[in-house]
């Protein structure tokens, strides 16, 4: 057998240390690597994350002219795909699109080659729509160390080398290495090569080793080490190359004949679906607000649109979209500069918008109001200042309603365009009449609450049929303390470890009207306040939660239960240009595993002819228990 050994300095770009940290901390690395290059014939060293090549360039061009020479002569490995090793559970589809866009693009500028490897070492497992995107952006090899770490049990992943495959089918050749920074000692090599699965098809392994997570890479000790390993019998035979010249090993020579399909779960780190709540909502909030931009400016053109500014924003969303960053496992400065990263993205993103479509829209007497997305679509909007009455271009007037301090109205728009309409100032919007019932209601649902504002009951009316199976919108706070690491986990004994929040909680009905009304719930949550709004609008089946909470807890966990009375065996979850089935029971290990998943936008719980879902605007962490 043979170890494919490649020097490797994994650097988390923002972890226990800031991003500033880290443009010192490669430009230590780097000096370091070019002096075994010189000094070891035989070495060669990758270096992933175009990022960081980029700060190199930037603040050391003459260190960046050495690389640059020792890509050229086959030392240092440039390969990775991503502009940075980023979580890909959480980003959009489009975001993972513009981390290989960037990425490769990067790569082929600066060093004249094409990126054929995604390089992911430390991700914490893998959505199933990877594969489809990987293919699209010209990506042919996968690379993961993660995976296998189970250190609070889980079903083994059953391969190391195979073809994954995703939603749509794509298929990629893929690797799992079980470390990323390791020794090279014996009995490393020994340690890992024993935990090939497929030692008879592929007799052969990528071996990253070097000092990794703060950087450095390899050391001295490990190239003499290598040195006397390279043909040593009784040993497997070390040579010094490039992991895509493995791949290319595996696809010439080996029969892999194991698939994979669907996400590749990690059986671990479950909390960093949830931790650092603002950054995931802020983070969502920047893809959505990227993607209005371009579209308008694509759409409507703009004079002052510059591409370098789009990329610019771009790029400081795939920064913080980096493994240790968007999964809420670093320090608290990293996301203090991170919302300010974020408030430049949404400030520079309205900018490019209002270019877009200011000049089509602003009025005295008339607005534009526009719907980017793919379907007709009913949206409630408030008048601008002083004006109480709005009419289709036709002259029809639309029903509006006072609600609190302004005036609203619901509009139908066009999918992906824009409708106008009239305004004027008069006295027809009255504030109706409140009442004191704990019931939402329209046409179509009839939903009632308790004293705590907990839905109690939710009925179709056309059908007289009930969807709920017990007490729902029921926050749950549980103790929440894993027994490894506080930021990444949710260990499943959590459900034995329920405290009690207290009934100290106040409804009112706060507003009442034909197109809109609301109940605000007020109640206290251990040390935490909370706030929240229940809405239902005319002709809808849909029931909006608006939720704040000032959390001042530690090491808890709070939970909101939606008891369904659906009938199914899988709950549903949007990902990345799709949707994914996972188990709603434990009746296997590969079903308990999954006590927590991660969604996008929407899950939903389905039965033949009935079915319901949750949507969200920034929660990625979900849990099923049979409705």
């Amino acid at each position: 057998p043979t170890m494919y050994a490649i020097g490797h300095s994994h650097l988390d770009l923002e972890w226990l240390w800031t991003k500033e940290e880290t443009r010192r901390k490669i430009a230590r690395t780097i000096g370091n690597q070019l002096q075994l290059i010189k000094k070891y014939k035989d070495y060669k060293y990758i270096q992933s994350q175009p990022w960081l090549l980029g700060v190199l360039k930037d603040e050391c061009p003459d260190l960046y002219c050495e690389v640059k020479e020792a890509v050229k002569a086959g030392k240092i490995i440039v390969e990775g795909g991503m502009w940075v090793e980023a979580d890909v559970n959480i980003p959009s589809g489009e975001s993972l699109i513009r981390q290989f866009l960037y990425g490769k693009k990067f790569i082929k500028d600066e060093f004249g080659t094409e990126s054929e490897m995604l390089w992911l070492p430390d991700v914490f497992g893998m959505t199933a729509a990877l594969p489809q995107i990987m293919k699209g952006c010209g990506i042919k090899y996968f690379m993961n160390a993660k995976v296998p770490w189970q250190y609070n049990g889980g079903e083994p992943l059953p391969h190391t080398n195979f073809v994954w495959k995703g939603i749509d089918g794509s298929g990629i050749l893929s690797h799992i290495t079980q470390e990323y920074a390791t020794d090279m000692t014996p009995s490393k090599i020994f340690e890992k090569w024993n935990m090939n699965n497929e030692k008879a098809n592929v007799p052969a392994h990528i071996f990253p080793f070097g000092h990794g997570d703060g950087g450095g890479g390899a050391t001295e000790i490990h190239l003499e080490y290598m040195e006397r390993e390279k043909d040593l019998e009784g040993m497997p035979k070390v040579v010094c190359e490039s992991p895509n010249k493995f791949f290319e090993f595996v696809e010439n020579e080996c029969d892999v004949e194991n698939k994979y399909i669907g996400e590749l779960y990690y059986s671990a780190h479950r909390g960093s679906y949830t931790s650092q709540a603002r950054t995931k909502k802020n983070n969502r909030k920047c893809e959505f607000a990227l993607r209005e931009a371009e579209m308008w400016i694509a759409l409507c053109g703009s004079e002052a649109y510059d591409k370098s500014v789009v990329d610019e924003l771009w790029k400081k969303v795939l920064f913080n979209q980096f493994h240790d960053i968007i999964p809420g496992t670093a320090i608290t400065r990293v996301y203090e500069i991170a919302d300010k990263d974020y408030e430049y993205v949404l400030s520079g993103a309205r900018k490019l918008i209002k270019g877009a479509i200011g000049e089509v829209s602003e009025s005295d007497e008339y607005i534009t109001v526009y719907n980017s997305l793919s379907w007709d679509r009913q949206t409630l909007i408030r008048l601008p200042e002083g004006y109480n009455k709005i009419s289709d271009l036709s002259g029809k007037e639309i029903k509006t309603q006072i609600i609190g301090d302004g005036v609203y109205t619901i509009v139908s728009l066009p999918s992906v365009g824009c409708k106008s309409f009239k305004l004027e100032k008069a006295s027809n919007s009255v504030a109706l009449p409140k009442n004191d019932k704990l019931c939402l209601e329209n046409n179509l649902i009839r939903a009632e609450f308790n004293s705590f504002g907990e839905l109690i009951s939710v009925k179709d009316k056309e059908t007289g049929i009930e969807y709920l199976s017990g007490v729902s919108n029921k926050f749950r706070m549980y103790k929440d303390m894993p027994i490894f690491f506080d930021a990444w986990d949710i260990d499943s004994f959590y459900e034995k470890e329920e405290i009690q929040i207290g009934n100290d909680a106040k409804v009112v009905v706060e507003s009442c009207g034909e197109l809109i009304s609301t109940l605000k719930i007020t109640r206290n949550i251990g040390k935490s306040k909370l706030t929240q709004r229940v809405s239902l609008r005319a002709d809808s089946r849909q029931l909006d939660f608006e939720t704040e909470i000032a959390w001042q807890e530690t090491h808890k966990l709070l939970k909101v239960d939606m008891n369904t009375n659906i009938h199914t065996d899988e709950l549903v979850s949007e990902i990345q240009f799709g949707h994914i089935k996972r188990p709603n029971h434990k009746s296997r290990n590969f079903d308990a595993d999954r006590f927590e998943v991660c969604q996008h936008k929407w899950s939903a719980l389905s039965e033949s002819g009935r079915c319901v879902a949750i949507l969200n605007d920034c929660k990625y962490g979900i849990s099923a228990d049979g409705g």
